[in-house]
């Protein structure tokens, strides 16, 4: 028990973490948390300390998810819903819920074909997580920026990209993929 308390990272900053990475925002996260923007943060950084890297890039107004940060996400958020369904059926409470009773989660999420979903509203991405979760693995992007900075260390097998977005829209996303060789 001591070397599996060693590693793993507090459960706070794993709910903190896949709030913010599902929905796009520490903000969106503080509020379906019912916390503050700031412990949202605290704990991300306190993760970010354990791991030792960073799973967001950050500047004066927003923080963006990294490939790291992709990568850990798609691996937490369906381990985190299993640990879910687990207890609602130790509770007797499976059927009850938004989960299907014989919902299968997939062993090895790597397993799954991936889908990068690029949208600079939260709840859009949050919402084709919760469609596309069982069969793909979901890698969200609030910015054509970050999109691109994730798809030059990996490769995603679909591209869902908002066209409007501010800076960069999925044109231009699009556009520079190709010209980096990359399909579009």
């Amino acid at each position: 028990m001591k070397q599996l308390k060693r590693h793993l990272p507090p459960l706070t900053s794993l709910l903190a973490f896949e709030a913010a990475a599902r929905l796009g925002s520490f903000t969106a996260a503080a509020e379906e948390l019912n916390v503050s923007r700031e412990a949202v943060s605290r704990q991300i950084r306190t993760l970010e300390s354990h791991l030792g890297i960073s799973l967001f890039e950050r500047d004066a107004n927003r923080a963006l998810m990294g490939a790291a940060g992709a990568r850990f996400f798609a691996t937490v958020s369906p381990n985190l819903t299993a640990i879910a369904v687990a207890a609602k059926e130790l509770a007797g409470e499976v059927g009850n819920g938004t989960e299907p009773e014989d919902a299968v989660l997939p062993e090895n999420d790597e397993e799954l074909p991936s889908v990068l979903v690029v949208d600079d509203t939260p709840q859009n991405i949050h919402h084709l997580h919760g469609l596309l979760r069982d069969a793909y693995r979901i890698i969200p992007q609030t910015s054509g920026k970050a999109a691109l900075s994730f798809l030059a260390g990996e490769l995603a097998d679909l591209v869902l990209l908002d066209i409007r977005m501010p800076d960069m829209d999925g044109y231009e996303v699009c556009l520079a993929n190709q010209i980096h060789g990359q399909p579009c």
